[in-house]
């Protein structure tokens, strides 16, 4: 049997599930089976089936074929060390539990796109429906805001999100997928579709008062024109500056009619007199004294919340100092303390392999390609600006984040791997 006719045969019962994850999931909530852990339903449930039925196929068919590149070497080989980290881990259950839970995500949403969603017409019906949902969860968190007073750290889009943060990330990676679309859409309904929900992400994300959102949407505005400057010449440029202008506008009418708050407040969110800021510098001294005693592994997957009591640093006492089940608020210090160097420089680059790829494919690529390439790569730039300030990869946050990398990953692959068994 041929590659191609292997492909066809495959790739639309797998497309189709994974349109029935990609809208379940965001309407998906925790479901505590233990005191420690929790499963996403019915998100994960259906991501374990999409894992049983990848792994059958291959043992039925014993042949896969996947395009192959170092970007793609370079997640496996990310994932056996995690592996291997989780054998040396202090915690070994904390991190194996944590181990399958990522490679419940990383298997579908990666390699199990790569192997059956060769078509961008199928991968655009992912990212729309996508985007669909999301829009959605945008007007609900705006009516949320302006139907009462307008709130910091509002639950936006309870049940399914539990802080404004996880929802200010996922309302910026949508931002960045719209404005994909609408900077290089097609059809001309790709492009007014775009245009019209880059406005609603864009409000969304104010609204939902994460700082780490606002600041990653202004480094997207600020990392466009250096990746196509032809595109904001003339009438586009002119729209993204009034987008901003408006936005920026809205932004001080809301901040400023908010209960409680003056223009002082907004110096105050973003200085160490605020608490929540102070705690973030306790958790982040405590990262790096964790890594100082455990430099080449780390204390294991997911295990700083459990070693956090040995090792906190307490510079700013506040009301959360004495509280062990917080993260680092620094995705790559958390990288650093729970994996070690070895997994901290794998992870770094395959993040730094992602930017080269995704540009090298944006650059190289035809029309068709652009918008889910561009997309990809801005809506993970989203994500990588907010690890700086939180540690947002898991559940719904961390299947996008696969999806991105299995889009850039297409933008340079060459050709197939036969693997057989």
């Amino acid at each position: 049997m041929s590659t191609l006719n292997y492909i066809k045969q495959q790739n639309s019962f797998f497309s189709g599930l994974l349109i029935v994850f990609l809208v379940s999931f965001i309407f998906s909530v925790d479901l505590p089976i233990t005191e420690k852990f929790a499963l996403l339903v019915p998100a994960e449930v259906i991501l374990a089936i999409l894992v049983f039925l990848i792994i059958l196929d291959f043992l039925l068919r014993r042949v896969l074929f996947i395009p192959w590149n170092t970007f793609v070497e370079l997640t496996i080989l990310f994932f056996l060390y995690n592996l291997l980290n989780t054998l040396v881990s202090k915690h070994v259950v904390v991190s194996a539990k944590a181990f399958i839970r990522e490679s419940l995500y990383y298997i579908p949403l990666f390699i199990g796109i790569l192997l059956f969603l060769r078509d961008e017409v199928k991968i655009k019906r992912l990212v729309v429906s996508i985007m669909t949902i999301g829009a959605i969860f945008a007007l609900w968190g705006i009516y949320q805001q302006l139907s009462g007073t307008v709130t910091n750290y509002a639950v936006l889009g309870a049940p399914f999100f539990n802080e404004h943060g996880s929802y200010g990330v996922y309302m910026a990676f949508l931002f960045s997928f719209s404005l994909a679309f609408y900077l290089y859409g097609t059809t001309k309904l790709q492009k007014h579709l775009g245009l019209i929900l880059t406005f609603l992400f864009f409000a969304a994300v104010i609204l939902s008062f994460a700082k780490a959102a606002w600041i990653s949407v202004l480094i997207v505005f600020i990392v466009l024109p250096a990746i196509d400057r032809r595109k904001f010449d003339g009438l586009r440029g002119i729209t993204i500056c009034v987008v901003l202008v408006i936005g920026l506008g809205i932004f001080l009418i809301l901040f400023l009619s908010a209960e409680g708050y003056r223009l002082g407040i907004l110096k105050f969110l973003f200085s160490l007199e605020y608490a929540a800021n102070q705690e973030r510098v306790n958790r982040v001294a405590t990262a790096i004294n964790m890594f100082k005693d455990n430099p080449i592994f780390g204390v294991g997957i997911r295990s700083y919340i459990f070693e956090y009591d040995k090792y906190k640093t307490i510079i700013f006492p506040t009301i959360h100092s004495e509280f062990e089940r917080m993260s680092s608020h620094n995705q790559y210090l958390d990288i650093l303390a729970n994996r070690g160097i070895v997994g901290f420089i794998l992870f770094f680059a395959l993040i730094t392999t992602f930017l080269r790829s995704g540009l090298k494919g944006f650059r190289t690529c035809s029309n068709r390609w652009k918008p889910l390439i561009l997309g990809a790569l801005l809506g993970n730039i989203t994500y990588f600006i907010h690890w700086l300030f939180n540690t947002l990869w898991v559940g719904k946050l961390e299947a996008l984040f696969w999806l991105c990398f299995a889009i850039v990953a297409f933008g340079i692959s060459s050709g197939f791997k036969k693997i057989r068994i």
